[in-house]
């Protein structure tokens, strides 16, 4: 079995990317909590789905996800070889209401700060 729900908060801003034959495509951080501990989730989003994301989330919102895990492999400018594991999201659930005017919470916002996140 290889099943991952999630419900955490964009930890960055994100790019939808149009890619030739393979449709869309977003690449993000889901900031999950967990006691006293945040766990930062890369997650990949592919077509309708990371279109709509576009269009309607933004950093800081909180989400949804059911999905699973994949483990990509890449090799660095420098020759070496890696590889991350990450969640494939198969569906998202938006649950920012959009008439919140600040989408951050205060404790939110210390983890930001505290991880350092970067754009």
């Amino acid at each position: 079995m290889n099943s991952v729900e999630l419900i955490g908060y964009i930890a960055n801003d994100f790019e939808v990317k149009e890619l030739k034959n393979e449709g869309h495509v977003l690449s993000l951080n889901v900031a999950v909590h967990h006691y006293q501990q945040t766990s930062f989730i890369p997650v990949v989003v592919w077509n309708r789905i990371a279109v709509n994301m576009g269009k309607y989330c933004q950093k800081g919102d909180k989400i949804g996800i059911v999905g699973y895990l994949k483990q990509d492999f890449y090799t660095s400018k420098d020759g070496k070889k890696h590889s991350r594991i990450v969640v494939v999201a198969i569906s998202v659930e938006f649950l920012t209401p959009r008439d919140v005017d600040d989408v951050f919470d205060e404790e939110w916002e210390e983890c930001i700060e505290e991880k350092n996140i970067e754009e």
